[in-house]
């Protein structure tokens, strides 16, 4: 799916909002053993700080012993989805849940290489028959496959067809896909009305990815042909920030002031102080510039140059440039 670029009207760099659902499927070959445990899961911590609504729930069901939990869970840490990408703990909780007889895990570790040689075109062997049985999520997975041509011959309109499939069955990731074939026509028509239902359905699941979707269609940030509305996409940015992703506290940083009639910019400073200790460059450049202006924050030359550091060294330019406009040594 497209990424989707905003712009800072005080800024000339383009600071991305990118919809973490839909992921390329990057072959990662972790040696694993699938064999490993056949007793009780892997241990770790219940819930973390970190955790979307969506994740806490499959983490708290993994480590009770709920193997299609387990599966979610590996399958979100081998994309980075919703969390941060981890090979090792997506391998961990997916060769757990193959061991287990866990059909969907085994064929997960089998497209992306897990205690094994990849394999795609065996995983859409498995996904299909597990899709044909009527599993929503091997129905998105194997749309998936369709989409990116991982281990088949690319077909968006046969991704789409899979992705409906499970999207009708209330499968909050489908339902997310199927709304973004709608908004660009890949795949359907373009329809932006079927749009904003299918990803209303998946954000009233707490998908966090649609919700700033929405966002971004009710502002009009992404261009999308749908109703101007500043209350619904504050509403939606909202949502997805107390989940603590970072776009929708960068999203809430850069473009709430300009959605809210109080034109709060200490409410911005704090979203994107929240972004800016999760490590984001766009928020520790942006928060870098409010402390230079005092927009929002009292100004205070020091904090700028740290937090314009901290984004400098990730590579942000303006940050760098800034840098040196001020005098001070880039990383």
């Amino acid at each position: 799916m497209p990424i989707h670029t905003v712009h800072d009207s005080d800024r000339s760099s383009t600071l991305a909002v990118s919809i973490v659902v839909v992921l390329s499927a990057v072959v990662v070959w972790v040696f694993w053993p699938l064999n490993f445990s056949f007793g009780p899961p892997p241990p770790g911590p219940a819930i973390l700080a970190s955790d979307t609504v969506r994740l806490a729930k499959y983490r708290s069901q993994a480590m009770a012993g709920d193997v299609s939990a387990a599966t979610f869970l590996g399958y979100h840490y081998i994309n980075g989805i919703e969390v941060e990408k981890n090979m090792e703990e997506g391998a961990k909780w997916l060769t757990w849940a193959a061991s287990r007889d866990g059909k969907l895990a085994t064929a997960l570790c089998t497209q992306y290489g897990v205690g094994m040689k990849p394999d795609e075109a065996k995983a859409v062997a498995l996904y299909r028959e597990q899709a044909n049985a009527d599993d929503v999520f091997a129905e998105h997975l194997l749309a998936r496959c369709y989409y990116f041509g991982n281990g088949i011959t690319e077909d968006k309109v046969e991704a789409v067809h899979w992705y409906e499939k499970a999207a009708q069955q209330g499968f909050a990731y489908a339902q997310n896909n199927l709304g973004l074939a709608y908004a660009y026509g890949e795949g359907i028509t373009q329809d932006y009305p079927q749009a904003l239902t299918w990803l209303q359905k998946a954000a009233d699941q707490e998908l966090a990815p649609s919700q700033i979707e929405l966002g971004l269609m009710y502002a009009h940030i992404d261009g999308m042909g749908t109703v101007h509305d500043d209350a619904k996409a504050l509403f939606w940015f909202r949502k997805a920030a107390e989940q603590g992703v970072v776009e929708a506290e960068i999203a809430l940083g850069i473009y709430g002031p300009n959605l809210s009639s109080t034109k709060d910019y200490t409410e911005a400073a704090n979203w994107l102080q929240k972004a800016a200790v999760q490590g984001s460059a766009d928020a520790q450049a942006e928060l870098g510039f409010m402390y230079l202006s005092g927009q929002g924050v009292a100004k205070d030359e020091n904090q700028a140059v740290l937090w314009l550091k901290k984004a400098a060294a990730k590579g942000d330019d303006e940050a760098t440039q800034e840098l040196r406009a001020l005098g001070v040594a880039t990383p």
